[in-house]
């Protein structure tokens, strides 16, 4: 019976890891390996491999046999290890290596199996073993040092899982070949693929039909796409600082940019087929991942990266520890790391993502990361994390989750951002200043899902929107111009930004007739019918889990769904929009999100403001 290993501390100074050389063996032998403290800073260090896997059940259920590089193995008791080694030469014996039990996961084991080869050791970077768990001070110090481990490897060896089928596997071979083939064929080489597939960042993606050889294709695609390793918001840095990445699933081998290339393409051409939750969760994931990855094609390829869009991108994936969703993309940032940044399990889930807003939105003091924040209802009603704080610990919900506000307006008109964050600021309250427009006086119920997916049912909430407008006395009874402006945020198109009047009198007209039908004609599908289909040309995406509603001057709008009479219409410095903000009994305001507000969104109240010579209020945010 071997004894558990105990880890021998490592040199953080010297940016030191450790290593595992995986000795060759036969798929189903123990796994044998040999661990050595090397710094990743060291010219002489070994070459080694990444690997990047999903732990799944963190329970240490398998078992390595582990011992020690002769140089690592003198650091426990140097003297003895010498004396002992000296003894054994002088009769002619050869030191033999104390070796040790090491507890991983389930998970870790499947990965090094599929890793080891028969004739030669390979040496690998993988953290269950090569980090220890326990220690939280290490793994802080070594998820810090992350991105030099990847960037400084060989190769990140995907371990993609288990593939056990024969016939699946031929068929996600065949199947990805012909997607990457043709993907390659139709966009130059891949030259054009950014331009060719739409840009996941904005969420529209086109459907045209694409005709696989059979449904056994689509279930190969689909097979791929529910594999896990997609949804794991690691593998997004981990595969974007490698050199390059191998994907391994089963006995099969693929190039991971190849691969994703190939998902991308084949989601770009899909005809909208069914798909299980996981394989569209594991889509979104992989639409990102080539985002990053793909150096020369991905949406960020040549850009710079900024924290405010790496938190974003890490709402898609899942964590198994809430902190890594600032944590486990701090390593992708084009600017230096602030040492209040510094990876450290043993601060609080609040505290890493007030720090982690406020340098999204350092220095230049925009705002523009914070129309991203998307309330669950009932999240104000309580106080562990700033209402003003960016969620990247948690994971996009369809069931909630509601469309950013576009980018063209300028409600703080020329208000420069003047705004001084600090970054090191322990503090939950964050101090904003600008002009308070109005308050809510009425709201509609939220456009949920449900309701955003069925025409008839949409229609309906519009025309209570249409209604609560209408009823207002301080609004003009007899136009229906400005809610249907707000309500399609502007009026865009779903083919983009109108540039005359005249191209929103067919909306005006029709939600006209949608509010003068009388009895149930509402409820008409022939009715319906007709008027949706005069519709249908605008953009209605931002209504979905959000509310409308109109303030206490009679002005029309679009809010967040948490939003409730009485709160307040602001226009902050430093944001295209403005800002429903909620008062508290100590005198300050939580943060409930961005707004679309008629009569607001270009800097109108702000002129108003300061031609009066009135002086900013200061917001404090908690």
């Amino acid at each position: 019976m071997l004894e558990p290993y105990i880890y021998q501390s490592l040199d953080s100074a010297h940016e030191e890891i450790r290593l595992l050389t995986i000795l060759p063996g036969k798929r189903r032998k123990p796994i044998q390996g040999v661990v050595k403290h090397v710094s990743v800073a060291d010219d002489r260090r070994p070459d080694y491999y990444t690997v990047s896997y999903v732990w799944g059940n963190p329970e240490r259920s398998a078992s390595l046999i582990v011992q020690e590089s002769r140089s690592t193995a003198r650091r426990r008791a140097p003297n003895d290890h010498a004396r002992s080694e000296l003894s054994l030469k002088r009769v002619g014996l050869v030191y033999r290596p104390t070796r040790w039990c090491l507890q991983v996961p389930a998970s870790t084991e499947a990965a090094l199996k599929r890793i080891r080869l028969d004739d030669q050791p390979c040496t690998v970077f993988i953290d269950a073993a090569c980090i220890n768990q326990d220690d939280i001070v290490e793994r802080s110090q070594q998820v810090a040092m992350m991105s030099s481990i990847y960037a400084e490897s060989i190769c990140n060896l995907v371990y993609l899982g288990e593939l056990n089928n024969n016939d699946l596997a031929i068929r996600i071979w065949r199947t990805v070949m012909a997607l990457k083939a043709d993907a390659k064929r139709q966009t130059d080489g891949f030259r054009t693929l950014l331009a060719t597939v739409t840009n996941t960042m904005t969420g529209q993606w086109k459907y045209a039909k694409y005709n696989l050889e059979c449904e056994a294709d689509l279930e190969a695609v689909h097979f791929v796409l529910e594999c896990q390793w997609f949804r794991r918001l690691w593998a997004l840095q981990e595969a974007s600082l490698a050199p390059n990445n191998t994907a391994l699933l089963g006995l099969l081998q693929f190039d991971l940019l190849g691969l994703l290339r190939a998902m991308v393409w084949w989601c770009h051409h899909a005809s909208g087929q069914s798909m299980s939750e996981e394989a569209l969760a594991g889509l979104r994931c992989l639409k990102q991942c080539h985002n990053y990855v793909d150096h020369e094609q991905g949406w960020a390829a040549g850009k710079p990266h900024y924290l405010a869009g790496l938190l974003w991108s890490a709402t898609f994936f899942e964590k198994s520890e809430p902190r890594d969703g600032v944590y486990a993309v701090l390593g992708l940032l084009s600017t230096a790391l602030p040492p209040a940044l510094t990876p450290d399990y043993t601060k609080s889930l609040a505290s890493i993502l007030q720090t982690a807003t406020r340098y999204a939105i350092s220095p230049e003091g925009h705002l523009g990361s914070l129309r991203k924040l998307d309330h669950r209802l009932g999240d104000l009603q309580k106080s562990e994390i700033a209402s003003w704080a960016l969620r990247a610990d948690r994971q996009l919900d369809d069931t909630s989750f509601a469309r950013e506000l576009p980018y063209p307006f300028r409600a703080c008109g020329n208000l420069d951002t003047i705004h001084r964050i600090d970054v090191d600021a322990e503090s939950s309250v964050l101090q904003l200043t600008g002009y308070v427009m109005d308050v809510v006086e009425s709201v509609t119920e939220i456009c949920s899902p449900n309701v955003y997916r069925e025409k008839f049912a949409l229609l309906a909430w519009i025309r209570a929107a249409v209604g609560m407008y209408m009823s207002f006395p301080e609004t003009a009874p007899n136009t229906t111009e400005e809610i249907a402006i707000a309500l399609t945020t502007g009026g865009m198109f779903n083919r983009g930004w109108p540039k005359k009047k005249e191209d929103l009198e067919p909306l005006i007209r029709t939600m006209d007739r949608l509010w003068a039908a009388a009895g149930t004609s509402a409820e008409d599908e022939d009715f319906c019918a007709v008027i949706w289909k005069d519709m249908e040309s605008y953009e209605w995406i931002h209504v979905r889990n959000r509310r409308s509603l109109i303030t206490h001057g009679g002005a029309p709008g679009l809010g967040p769904k948490e939003m409730q009479p009485g709160d307040l219409v602001v226009v902050l410095r430093g944001s295209g929009v403005p800002f429903v903000l909620r008062p508290t009994n100590s005198g300050q305001f939580q943060l409930v999100g961005a707004t679309y507000v008629s009569g607001v969104m270009w800097g109108e109240v702000v002129e108003v403001w300061q031609a009066a010579s009135a002086e900013e209020d200061v917001f404090d945010l908690v």
